[in-house]
């Protein structure tokens, strides 16, 4: 179903079907990160690790790298909105790409009022975000300390790129 195309991230087209049209469709950026998880699992025992699809995999291959790991760096297109409260924890080689007329980084945005906004953790080694706002607006009325969360915050052993975001933090 997702080979080449990625999965998209569209709030209300979940259950709608197009003729001619077979694209995955999820209400939250974490239920398409599932799909995209349970995909490569499926895929990895299915294929005793090789890549899916004929070399393809599920939505785009990053063959041409030399001497790195080869594994199939999945799509995840989130179009036009305002996703809040998602605890987004990145530790595969996903991208996060905004889809949206006009100037797509104002038009995607990824907030949270607690804890981080998303966590690249370690196995996200050549992961994406690109085109987002990323929101990090704590509650100045909560007691609970935002000290150690963030808007963006990349751990150990994990090297993403993020590109053409725009990162906003109200945090003290």
């Amino acid at each position: 179903v997702y080979k080449r195309q990625g999965v998209h991230v569209r709030p209300g087209f979940q259950d709608l079907k197009f003729k001619g049209r077979n694209l995955p469709y999820f209400n939250t950026v974490q239920g398409a990160l599932d799909y995209v998880d349970e995909y490569r699992s499926n895929s990895a025992s299915a294929n005793s690790g090789a890549t899916a699809a004929g070399g393809q995999g599920c939505c785009n291959s990053n063959s041409q790298t030399s001497g790195e790991d080869t594994s199939t760096q999945h799509l995840v297109f989130l179009h036009a909105g305002t996703y809040r409260g998602e605890f987004l924890v990145i530790d595969s080689d996903v991208a996060l790409i905004g889809a949206a007329p006009g100037n797509v980084a104002e038009s995607v945005i990824l907030e949270r009022e607690s804890e981080s906004t998303v966590m690249f953790v370690e196995g996200a080694k050549r992961a994406y975000a690109g085109h987002l706002t990323l929101k990090f607006t704590p509650d100045v009325t909560s007691t609970v300390p935002h000290h150690k969360h963030y808007c963006l915050e990349v751990g150990e052993n994990c090297s993403p790129t993020v590109d053409h975001c725009i990162i906003r933090s109200s945090s003290v």
